[in-house]
């Protein structure tokens, strides 16, 4: 069994704590940025998931800004989840 955080809890908590919002009220496929996530909140996200061993790069991040996209991108999926 891994010692690594659950890749979608972690990233949900830190969004939502980056956005002030119920990390579990956010919908996957929402475009973040329009939800008021900006720029320097990605780029501190991005250094938090790197600290955690979790490989997502700033320019993927904004690329397509959404939580499913971001869980893509490392290989997770909401059911890893479970």
């Amino acid at each position: 069994m891994s010692d690594k955080p659950n890749c979608d809890d972690l990233l949900r908590r830190l969004v939502g704590e980056a956005m002030g919002a119920d990390a579990e009220s956010l919908d996957s496929d929402a475009n973040l940025m329009a939800l008021g996530l900006d720029s320097v909140r990605v780029m501190k996200i991005s250094g938090l998931l790197k600290r955690e061993g979790i490989r997502l790069r700033f320019a993927e991040m904004m690329s397509e800004p959404t939580l499913g996209a971001w869980l893509r991108l490392t290989g997770a999926t909401a059911s890893d989840a479970s």
